[in-house]
């Protein structure tokens, strides 16, 4: 049988038109198939990541809990009060609730060129510097069972205030020099162990200790506060108050 070129070119373009009309019926039912498969995938698992979801932000949010009550913060007031979280202090629910009972305290420091009988506020700015020696928000109460004790006070400030100059001849403290905190009835010596200088960013000083502690700071050089002037004490006894 004898083909003509048309012929032979209309039966080609049949073939070819029909392999192709059946590769796009495969494609169209695979897409089905397909999208059959994922939307039953979809259904199956979307509780799944919903609750992934959920338990993701839960876990970054109890980590960034955690990092800002784990933070210490730096709060300068005129270079002088330093404040910083209680738990990088070591201090308890207990001795908290203490000092909100009972802030009386009362300093005595009679050595030559420099002596103070005062008492000690609680306070935490630099307006409560004036109106007296501050203890440290969050530092220890005076015990022989340890701690750290800490008090500030200006040095210098200019004006006329009775607080103003209150350690402004501190520097005259020499080591074993005897510092009394009186407190809840009791007397609490101190023995002046060292001194040293600062930087205003340093928080150490305020850090707890298992020794029974006192530590004065004040700014350092005088009528200035580039830095900080720092006096560390020891407890040697304790006596009742009569």
């Amino acid at each position: 049988m004898k083909y003509g070129i048309d012929s032979i070119a209309r039966t080609s373009h049949k073939k070819v038109c029909k392999s192709v009309q059946i590769q796009e019926e495969i494609s169209v039912t695979n897409n089905k198939n397909g999208l059959k498969i994922n939307h039953i995938f979809w259904k199956r698992n979307v509780w799944f990541s919903i609750l992934g979801v959920i338990t993701v932000g839960i876990v970054f949010s109890g980590m960034g809990v955690f990092i800002i009550k784990k933070t210490v913060g730096i709060e300068e007031s005129e270079g002088t009060i330093v404040s910083t979280k209680g738990d990088f202090l070591g201090i308890t629910e207990n001795n908290i609730i203490d000092a909100q009972e009972s802030n009386i305290f009362h300093i005595v420091v009679d050595v030559e060129e420099f002596h103070i009988d005062t008492d000690i506020i609680e306070g935490k700015t630099n307006d409560d510097l004036h109106r007296g020696i501050i203890h440290q928000e969050g530092s220890s109460l005076p015990s022989k069972y340890g701690g750290n004790v800490v008090i500030t006070g200006h040095r210098w400030y200019p004006n006329n205030g009775e607080f103003s100059k209150i350690f402004q001849n501190i520097d005259k403290l020499k080591k074993e020099d005897k510092i009394t905190i009186e407190y809840k009835n009791k007397k609490y010596i101190y023995s002046v162990e060292k001194w040293e200088i600062v930087e205003i960013a340093d928080t150490k000083l305020l850090e707890h200790t298992s020794e029974s502690q006192l530590t004065i700071y004040t700014c350092y050089p005088k009528f200035t506060s580039e830095q900080r002037l720092v006096y560390t004490a020891i407890l040697d006894s304790v006596e009742k108050i009569d």
